[in-house]
């Protein structure tokens, strides 16, 4: 949450917020018709390194990957825009073999199955590799 992201109220809100983010991440590029109350909020993290709350959900924008990834980047901070096609064993392999804060892949695993069969997920996730927990922190 961000005091640059206020409700009516004026309060500090992670709907706001979410809505504010994935329009900066996306919508510049992308005119998406979403509102606060579209967020689905699934959980809270709080960050290791400082304590920080960190809420997790997603929107539906019902856009194809091709639409969304288009050429947008707001700055050097953001990355690089990637596709992970959207199923247990892709997403899974994806965070065992690439760098992910913790809190990223909890929202990703906690995404999954909010889509997927838990057993599914969860026949999938033992075959991968496991990833040390040292290595969502250590990215050099």
């Amino acid at each position: 949450m961000s005091q640059a992201h206020l409700d009516p109220h004026k309060a500090p809100n992670p709907f706001i917020t979410a809505w504010e983010e994935t329009h900066q991440e996306v919508s510049d590029a992308l005119k998406l018709h979403l509102q606060p109350a579209d967020f689905h909020l699934m959980g809270l993290a709080l960050s290791w390194q400082d304590m920080e709350p960190f809420f997790y959900g997603y929107f539906e924008t019902g856009r194809s990957v091709q639409e969304l990834l288009g050429d947008f980047r707001r700055d050097e901070y953001e990355g690089w825009l990637e596709a992970i096609p959207f199923d247990p064993k892709s997403v899974l392999s994806h965070l065992a073999h690439h760098k992910w804060t913790p809190e990223g892949a909890i929202a990703m695993s906690a995404t999954l199955l909010a889509f997927f069969p838990r057993d599914e997920v969860e026949t999938i996730a033992s075959k991968i590799p496991a990833k040390a927990a040292r290595d969502f922190y250590e990215f050099g």
